[in-house]
C-alpha cells in the first residue's frame, strides 16, 4: 500500500513539475522532507487520545498490532519479523496475551478428535454460570448440620432416617 501511495505521489509531483523529495513513511512530499521526530509523533498521538477520550501510548499500538496478528492466526515467526525480534520467544513473551477464545478453540479441536464435547471441562465465566442455586441461611445451616452428623458416623449406611 505504501508503494502504491509513493507511486501515486511521484506521478502527481511529475505532473506538477515539482521535485518529489523523500517523504519517508511519516514525512511530507516537500524536497526537504524529514521523518517526524519521535517526540513530536508521541505528543501528537497523546493529544489525539486526549481529544477522543481514551488513554493509550503510541507503543500500545505495537502491542495491539502483535496481539491482533497472533489472535488472527498469523504465524508467530511472521509477527516476530514485523516487530524486528530475533526470535519468536521474545514475541510470545512480550506481546501475546492469553486469548480465552483461542483456548476454547484449542479444546474444541481436541474434542473433535475424540468426537466429544469438552466444554464441560473448561472454567466458565462468572457472568455465565452453568446453574444457580439459592438457599436461605437456615437451609444452609441445616445442610451443614446434616453433613457434620454424617461425618461423625451418626448415620448407619442404608439405615438413614428421613
Amino acid at each position: 500500500m505504501l508503494r502504491a501511495i509513493e507511486k501515486d505521489r511521484r506521478y502527481v509531483a511529475g505532473e506538477l513539475g515539482v521535485p518529489f523529495g523523500d517523504p519517508y513513511v511519516l514525512g511530507t512530499p516537500d524536497p526537504d522532507s524529514r521523518p517526524y521526530h519521535p517526540t513530536r509523533l508521541t505528543r501528537e498521538f497523546k493529544s489525539f487520545c486526549k481529544m477522543n477520550g481514551f488513554e493509550m501510548t503510541f507503543h500500545d499500538l505495537r502491542h495491539t498490532f502483535a496481539s491482533m496478528m497472533i489472535a488472527g492466526g498469523t504465524d508467530v515467526r511472521t509477527v516476530a519479523s514485523y516487530l524486528g525480534h530475533s526470535n519468536v520467544a521474545m514475541t510470545l513473551n512480550t506481546y501475546a496475551e492469553v486469548d480465552p477464545d483461542a483456548k476454547l478453540a484449542a479444546v474444541d479441536k481436541i474434542g473433535e478428535g475424540f468426537d466429544m464435547d469438552l466444554d464441560i471441562a473448561l472454567p466458565r465465566k462468572l457472568e455465565e454460570p452453568a446453574f444457580t442455586l439459592s438457599f436461605t441461611v437456615e437451609q444452609l445451616e441445616g445442610m451443614l448440620a446434616e453433613a457434620r452428623r454424617r461425618e461423625n458416623g451418626s448415620v448407619i449406611p442404608g439405615f438413614e432416617v428421613p
